[in-house]
């Protein structure tokens, strides 16, 4: 009961974390939008076609941020210098209170979460000198504009009521999320969310549920005897029924063994990252409202190729097919992220193009770099795809600089390559089983730490014509 309790507080802060980091991305990308920083230069808003026109594009991409997160209550821009505010539909004077906050150096310098003493309300916030706090305090009268996500704490809690039924708390550091609970139950549960920088707090009535576990405790004997009985029986039919058509029992497990296969295949044709979709339509539909429309051809037709591949039921591609499905992930991913990631890509010799390889056999390796290693990159990313030729083996490599990965999880996604322990590295140890599947023990995928900082992962194959 326990382990399945856990597991739905996993589940439910996942998605409050998915929600956060898309919060933190959507907001990150306004701080580079032109019109934000043309008018938080100006000392005093014109009345003029030009402005009205900048207003409108700034609410138009705050009006299309709010409602697609359901825990984002309010988006808007305040320009201190001049004195005014920008909302979804209005342009107006800051209020007293919006002044208040805009003269409070922690309202514009807390990450990732500022908890207002002003207002009492937490908000997610991105401001005109928000890369020159890494370094010094900004003073206040550096702050030409703040761009304010006013998260909604008490939707949270009444979600999570109603999805736990008990009390629950968010217990933050000062940059963390805050919730307070007025139970006086006990704790029952608890877990932390790094990207948070809170622990979730879960509680309940101890002694009703030790009742619910003696209730059901009977049950789960008799339970237990059946599925013994079961097993027992169904050894016996399998003894009486292989050992007169042993040779055909062979014959079938193998073929079940290729089954297999293709149903791994299957399914990573068809675990398409919920939140990578979302993005990528998201992303679309921004550069749909501000008129960017080279970039929008861009990415629609790397999306079309991307789905006409993944659609595919051929097994085994060349190397070049896979490469190319590679470029147009990459292309997909880097337009998302703008400044935030580049990419280093070798062309891919000629003498290794033809070499058939099992169909997304590199991809999984570049979403590692974009879902794990640079996902809190806030600048300064970076992704290096190279290869190297020794004799009759060819070795594609790819790393990233990402300053996430300490040496106890490259520990436990080195031994789930090998020992199937850690569900985090499923991904790379699919990919890796499917290689010496093909290629045999002795190739597949070895990871390491970097130089760049980040993960390593060198993807060693035999370059023969024979495969």
């Amino acid at each position: 009961m326990r382990t399945a309790m856990m597991g739905n507080i996993d589940l439910y802060i996942s998605n409050v974390e998915s929600g956060i980091a898309w919060i933190i991305n959507s907001s990150a990308q306004l701080i580079n939008n032109d019109d934000i920083h043309i008018i938080g230069n100006l000392d005093e808003l014109p009345v003029d076609l030009e402005t009205i026109s900048k207003v409108r594009r700034i609410q138009r991409l705050l009006a299309g941020a709010v409602g697609i997160f359901e825990y984002m209550s309010d988006v808007y821009v305040l320009f201190p210098h001049s004195g005014m505010k920008i909302t979804q539909r209005n342009l107006f004077p800051m209020t007293p209170l919006d002044f208040m906050q805009a003269n409070d150096p922690t309202f514009f310098t807390g990450f990732p979460f500022i908890n207002c003493t002003h207002s009492g309300n937490t908000y997610i916030n991105f401001s005109s000198q928000y890369h020159l706090a890494h370094f010094r305090q900004p003073q206040v009268g550096e702050i030409r504009w703040i761009i304010v996500t006013e998260i909604d704490t008490e939707r949270i809690k009444q979600d999570t009521l109603t999805f736990f039924g008990e009390n629950i708390a968010f217990v933050g550091g000062i940059n963390g999320l805050n919730i307070n609970s007025d139970a006086d139950d006990e704790i029952i549960a608890y877990m932390h969310s790094h990207s948070l920088n809170s622990t979730f707090v879960l509680f309940g009535d101890r002694a009703q549920m030790f009742n619910i576990l003696n209730f059901f405790s009977w049950q789960i004997w008799i339970l237990t005897a059946v599925m013994a009985g079961l097993l027992a029986l169904f050894v016996i039919a399998t003894r009486v029924v292989i050992l007169p058509i042993h040779r055909t029992a062979i014959d079938k497990v193998y073929e079940q063994e290729l089954t297999l296969k293709d149903t791994e295949l299957k399914m990573l044709q068809y675990q398409i990252n919920p939140h990578f979709l979302y993005n990528t339509f998201f992303t679309m539909y921004q550069m749909l409202q501000v008129a960017e429309y080279e970039n929008l051809q861009k990415i629609m037709s790397r999306v079309g190729r991307y789905f006409s591949f993944i659609t595919k039921s051929e097994g085994y591609i060349t190397l070049s097919d896979e490469m190319n499905f590679c470029t147009d992930y990459m292309e997909i991913q880097l337009i998302r992220f703008g400044s935030r990631i580049k990419a280093e890509i070798e062309p891919l010799p000629d003498e290794v193009r033809n070499l058939r390889i099992p169909r997304l056999s590199l991809q999984p390796l570049l979403e590692n770099c974009f879902k794990h290693g640079l996902t809190n990159k806030e600048e300064d990313g970076l992704i290096k795809l190279s290869y190297l030729i020794d004799d009759a083996v060819i070795k594609i490599c790819v790393e990233d600089n990402g300053d996430e990965l300490d040496d106890e999880t490259l520990t436990l996604i080195c031994n789930a390559l090998t020992e199937n322990k850690d569900a985090k590295a499923l991904g790379l140890r699919n990919v890796h089983k499917r290689l010496q599947s093909y290629f045999g023990e002795e190739y597949g995928i070895r990871a390491t730490r970097s130089k760049l900082g980040g993960l390593f992962v060198e993807v060693e194959l035999p370059i023969c014509t024979n495969y």
